[in-house]
Formats: structure tokens, C-alpha cells, sequence
């Protein structure tokens, strides 16, 4: 361990200093900008702030910038996400990586990073116990990161171990990827969140560190404080990042995504065990748009994520036994752990309507493709029933607490409001739009934003050339089975079988698994 030099210990000057200067070492800095911590009272702090107070035996911090991969510089995608691991797991300048886990471990408390393409979010939580000795330590994370040269050298090794990992590891999370960069080809949406080998390869340390200082100003944070915390501890915190730059060059808003186009990618992995599907198209609808409560309730009754009652799974897994499961959404999901829920502050400017089709065998691929397709042109053409529209809105005013059971949980989703400029939270917001929801309407919203033909189809699997071949030609694809079907299930499948997926040869790429982002 490297021991800290007396200026990085004592720094009289620079934002440590702010930091325990606003800890009661001295006088706090003058806030600047104000910000409502709560509805009706107005706080002064130079951060945007949210303030939830909560009786559970921890604090929870969040900090998060509008810094994630969409503001890579051309030719340095995975920038931002050095920059972040780096802060979080490179040490600061007064503590090696090492001694700030020793230092953490017995308080039993945690710090981690999230990176995503729009932002990025460092997640604190510790005992009320600890907190006076914790926060000013998660705050110099933040603020006065070590960003050494090993540990650079040594992070990026990792990002592009992590980067071969994904094109071999996981197909249906490589196929998940591989449509959102077909569906923002040349937007900075694109690329994956952490980065692709071309630009983690040239990416400098001190192009790390030019990096940081373009995108860490306060214009670009929010501070979130849940659980055992209170007004004083929120200006604390707040009053920490005063010394960062208000603004900066890099704008927030991005452009425009590209127009949809419909197409097949068939990425060739030799090694696949079995074939994973996914596709979609953009959806300009986000939180707090009109259409949004209906087109989240369309998602559900398709294929609300690892629950059994959507449609997709209905059809696919227990009436046929394809796979494990299959489900649709029409926003940015990644999943928390080997949980069933969404991971907070993976906010986007744009959204799109996807559909996961978990690995099936290689032998049942271009039915098991046909038959997604099937179900959702006649989930467009059928639309929902008043009594599925009832049916769905009650499920999902009782799913959506358990999305909230927990503190961190419920201040992530109000950073989140803050985003999309929600003025009334989330939970209030979603359950008045689906009360007032009407099979009509529900399905209005459906034809106007879910258009089969303008999808995007990724399928990852072997002998790729000959899938192609075979969905171009429109080749039957029965389906067979270990044991009888129902004579329902035999006649739909003999339907299925031979319906046209109708893609050109010019709208069918092959491309192999090896080549992904590269570039």
C-alpha cells in the first residue's frame, strides 16, 4: 500500500478540503444553486438533491452523473466507464483500492459503481453508526480518486477480458446488446456501455483524467440520501461538490436516434449451446408521457419479466416447453442480479420496445423466431380486452410495491422522476394513468407505437449462414416434440410453420461473433 503523502493527506486546498469542510472541519462552502430536496421546501445546495427519509437501520447514498457512455468521445468508447471504475475501484489519493476496502469491511459498509449509457451512479450504504466516518470516504471517492497508472492498466485489462467474455459467455445477453447497437448504429447510444476494444485499447490515462473534468460538473449530478438520513446530513453531502465546475463543453442533450429499419442479424457463434433471440424497434415514448402507463401494461400482458402470465410465455414455454422464458418491455431494462426486478438509474432520452426470447435449441430456432413474430403481429391486430386490461392494470398496481420494498429501490426511482422531469412520483403517476386506462385506448396506443414491420430480429446461433438461407428462402419449420400435444397446439404449429417472415436478402447480415465491437 502505498502510504499518502502529506499534501494528499492535509490538502488545504481542492475539494477534499470542501468535503471535510463541510463535515464540520471548517466553514462550508456558499451554495449556489437551489434545489427541492422535498415537495415545498426549497434548499440551498449547488447539487441537485433528493432527500428521503426513511425509518431503516442504514444510509443509503447515490451520485449520479449524467456521464455514461453516450459521451464517449469518437474513438474512445469505454472513456467514461474507465473513468468510473477507476474512481470506485482505484482508491483515492490518500488510500490505495486495498486500504479503502480494509477501511470499509469492518463497518460492513459498501461502495460500488453502475455504468450505463447515459449515466453513471455510485451507490453508497453504510450503518448510522458509521456514517460521520463512511461519508466523507465515499465523497473522496468521488471527488479525489487516485486514477494511478496501474490500476488504470489493470482496469482496462478487465474491460476487455469483460468484452471477449460477452461475445463468447452469454448469447442471449450478446443478442440483447448486439440490437440495441443495430437499432443506434452511428448514435452514441450504440456502443456497449463499456466500451469497444478499439477504443478501451487507445484509450490514456490522461485522456481518463481530461475526460472526468469535461463531465464531472454539478450540472451534470444528482445526490440522492435515503433511510436513516436527514436535512443536515443532505447538505453535508451536497455541499461537498461546490469546487466541481457548474457547466461544462459536453452538451446533455443527444441527438435524434436514427430512422427504424427493418432487418435480420444472424450473429455466427460456432460455440452457442443453444440460440438466443431478441428484437425491437425504437419506441419515442418515455416516463411521463401519455401513452406510457398503456404501452407498460401492453408489455406486461405480453411478457412482464420472469412472470408466467404474459402471453409470450404462456404460448411459448408451458404450452410448448421451447424454453425458460420470454418477455417483452418498452424501456431500457437490465436485470438486478438473478433477481425479477430492473436495476434503477438506467435512465435514457430514448427508449425502445423489445422482446428477450431466452436460448432455445439450435433445432427449434426458426420456429421458435416465427412464432414470437406471430404472437405479437396478432397481439397488434387483436388488441387486449377490457377484462385483460382490467386483469393486467390489478397485477400491476400490486407489482409495483414490491419494486419498492426497499429504500435504495424507492431513491433510485426518484433520481429517476427527476430525469424525465416527472412532477408527480412514479408510483402515484403510474397507478392514476392505468386506473383510467380503457381496452380503446389501450389498444390505440399499441397500433400507434408497437409496428411489427419495422423491427429489428438478432438472432445468435451456429451454422448462422444456414438459418439465414433458410428464413430468406421462407422454408417450413415444423415443430416436434417428445411427447403428444394437444390437437389445438399441432394445428396452430402446422400454421406457424410456414407463415412468412418476408425479409429480403438486402435486409439479412451474417455476422460473425468474433468481429462485434471492435470498433
Amino acid at each position: 500500500m502505498r502510504a499518502p503523502s502529506i499534501h494528499a493527506a492535509v490538502r488545504p486546498l481542492g475539494l477534499l478540503a470542501l468535503a471535510l469542510a463541510a463535515w464540520g472541519c471548517g466553514a462550508a462552502p456558499e451554495p449556489t444553486i437551489k434545489t427541492e430536496a422535498q415537495p415545498g421546501l426549497q434548499v440551498a445546495r449547488p447539487v441537485d438533491t433528493v432527500v428521503r427519509p426513511e425509518a431503516t437501520p442504514a444510509v443509503e447514498l447515490r451520485v449520479v452523473l449524467r456521464a455514461g457512455s453516450a459521451y464517449d468521445p469518437p474513438g474512445r468508447e469505454g472513456l467514461g466507464s474507465l473513468v468510473a471504475r477507476l474512481s470506485a475501484e482505484g482508491g483515492t489519493e490518500a488510500l490505495s483500492y486495498t486500504a479503502l476496502t480494509e477501511r470499509l469491511h469492518p463497518w460492513a459498509a459498501q461502495i460500488s459503481v453502475q455504468v450505463d449509457k447515459e449515466q453513471v451512479t455510485f451507490i453508497g450504504r453504510c450503518h448510522p453508526d458509521h456514517v460521520d466516518a463512511f461519508v466523507p470516504l465515499f465523497l473522496d471517492v468521488l471527488l479525489h480518486p487516485r486514477l494511478g497508472e496501474a490500476d488504470f492498466e489493470r482496469l482496462r485489462k478487465q474491460a476487455l477480458s469483460q468484452l471477449s467474455e460477452a461475445r463468447t459467455a452469454n448469447d442471449e445477453a450478446l443478442a440483447k446488446e448486439v440490437l440495441e447497437a443495430a437499432l443506434f448504429s452511428g448514435h452514441p447510444l450504440a456502443h456497449p456501455a463499456g466500451g469497444t476494444e478499439a477504443g478501451l485499447t487507445a484509450a490514456t490515462l490522461a485522456e481518463v483524467k481530461a475526460h472526468r473534468a469535461r463531465l464531472w460538473t454539478r450540472d451534470r449530478i444528482s445526490v440522492g440520501l435515503a433511510g436513516a438520513v436527514d436535512e443536515a446530513l443532505a447538505d453535508r453531502v451536497a455541499a461537498a461538490f461546490a469546487g466541481l465546475p457548474e457547466t461544462g463543453e459536453v452538451p446533455l442533450a443527444l441527438p435524434p436516434p436514427p430512422a427504424d429499419a427493418r432487418r435480420l442479424i444472424v450473429v455466427a457463434q460456432p460455440q452457442a449451446p443453444a440460440t438466443a433471440i431478441a428484437f425491437g424497434h425504437h419506441l419515442p415514448v418515455r416516463r411521463g408521457d401519455a401513452d406510457f402507463p398503456a404501452l407498460s401494461l401492453v408489455a406486461s400482458f405480453f411478457g412482464e419479466h420472469r412472470q408466467a402470465h404474459g402471453q409470450l410465455f404462456q404460448r411459448m414455454r408451458e404450452a410448448r416447453g421451447m424454453n425458460y422464458g420470454d418477455y417483452a418491455y418498452v424501456e431500457a431494462f437490465i436485470q438486478e442480479g438473478w433477481g425479477r426486478l430492473p436495476v434503477t438509474n438506467i435512465a435514457r432520452s430514448h427508449q425502445h420496445f423489445s422482446v428477450w426470447i431466452r436460448p432455445v435449441p439450435h433445432a427449434d430456432k426458426h420456429f421458435a423466431t416465427r412464432i414470437a413474430l406471430w404472437l405479437l403481429d396478432g397481439l397488434r391486430t387483436d388488441g387486449l380486452t377490457a377484462e385483460q386490461v382490467s386483469h393486467t392494470a390489478r397485477f400491476l398496481d400490486g407489482y409495483l410495491s414490491l419494486k419498492r420494498q426497499t429504500a435504495m429501490r424507492r431513491l433510485g426511482d426518484a433520481l429517476d422522476d427527476r430525469f424525465y422531469g416527472l412532477k408527480t412520483p412514479l408510483p402515484e403517476w403510474l397507478r392514476a394513468g392505468w386506473r383510467a386506462l380503457t381496452a380503446e385506448g389501450v389498444n390505440a396506443a399499441l397500433r400507434r407505437h408497437i409496428v411489427p414491420d419495422r423491427l429489428a430480429v438478432v438472432v445468435v446461433t451456429k451454422d448462422a449462414q444456414a438459418f439465414a438461407d433458410a428464413v430468406l428462402a421462407e422454408a417450413p419449420s415444423p415443430k416436434t416434440y417428445a411427447s403428444p400435444k394437444p390437437d389445438a397446439i399441432v394445428a396452430e404449429d402446422a400454421a406457424i410453420a410456414t407463415w412468412p417472415l418476408k425479409f429480403t436478402a438486402e435486409q439479412i447480415r451474417v455476422v460473425p461473433a468474433a468481429t462485434l465491437f471492435a470498433r
